[in-house]
């Protein structure tokens, strides 16, 4: 029975900055003896990294920040976090931990927008008695559009290839798969999560299809998914509906 579905959301760290301090050698001595003490100048700042494709306003997190989500899954509570390392201006490494599982994930930043390198939430597959690796070997379009394209009825697509790499009773198989995902802004609205109320999140719909190939067979399933984007905040919420099934993430904090 499956317990946990893929539930594609993501968020995107962007945002660094590189604090330093210089001093100066210090004055001559007057005497041998007595040496008035160096003046010292007030210590600069060094300007913010450029972040280039990677600063983007609706997922604007700093090196290690972490962002903390309720999970809700039938009633159930638990604490999900996103956080964030190796910003630079080209990607960034996104940790996401759940329970007493966590999975790290490599995301490219293009002039088209935010790409996760790989299709990362599969691994969090359980099927009691069978265990799953899953290999990303192709990544198409990207995850979010940079600022200039947020606005309502913008749309965008995101898409998968992967290998399933199963392992059940001894025995081992792979399975082809594809997934394809369509991403629209729907519209800008009003959103109360336990973090506080925005009064201007863009809600973004996204429809996806996986189709599985193997040994001749072909098998396909479906997903919906809402998300709340605000802009200089980031991710706030996340609904997913999968055969039936609904899971949602709120936003409570970011420390």
């Amino acid at each position: 029975m499956i317990n946990r579905k893929y539930k594609l959301f993501l968020a995107v760290s962007m945002a660094i900055l590189v604090m330093a301090s210089c001093g100066a050698p210090s004055a001559p001595a007057e005497s041998p003896d007595e040496a008035p003490p160096a003046e010292q100048p007030a210590p600069t700042e060094a300007p913010a990294m450029d972040m280039g494709a990677c600063s983007n306003p609706f997922l604007p997190v700093e090196e290690g920040k972490t962002y903390v989500y309720n999970q809700i899954e039938g009633g159930t509570t638990t604490e999900y976090t996103i956080t964030y390392t190796d910003v630079s201006s080209s990607g960034f490494t996104q940790m996401i931990e759940e329970d007493d599982q966590s999975v790290s994930v490599e995301w490219n930043c293009t002039e088209n927008g935010l790409v996760p390198g790989e299709f990362f939430e599969a691994d969090f597959i359980q099927i009691e008695g069978m265990e799953f690796d899953v290999e990303t070997t192709e990544v198409s379009g990207h995850f979010l559009p940079p600022a200039n394209e947020w606005e309502v009825g913008n749309s965008w697509d995101l898409a998968y290839t992967v290998t399933v790499n199963v392992s059940a009773e001894g025995l081992e198989t792979s399975v082809e798969g594809s997934m394809d995902l369509k991403n629209t802004i729907a519209a800008q609205e009003s959103v109360t999560v336990p973090a506080g109320t925005y009064d201007n999140a863009y809600r973004v719909e996204q429809t996806g299809t996986f189709n599985a190939s193997f040994m001749g067979m072909e098998s396909g399933s479906s997903m919906e998914q809402t998300y709340w984007f605000v802009r200089d905040v980031g991710l706030i919420r996340n609904v997913v509906g999968i055969q039936g099934a609904e899971y949602s993430l709120e936003l409570v904090s970011v420390e």
